[in-house]
């Protein structure tokens, strides 16, 4: 692996964890059952 692929990776490595798991936690709430808000 080149550095500079390396470096870039690693530095971004954080904001692609978060970015992942608010978007599964986005997917939970949509396919959780209930008609609205307050059901689910």
């Amino acid at each position: 692996m080149k550095p500079e692929l390396k470096k870039l990776l690693v530095l971004n490595l954080p904001y692609l964890l978060f970015v992942y798991l608010f978007a599964k936690c986005g997917q939970a709430y949509r396919l959780a059952a209930g008609a609205d808000a307050s059901a689910k």
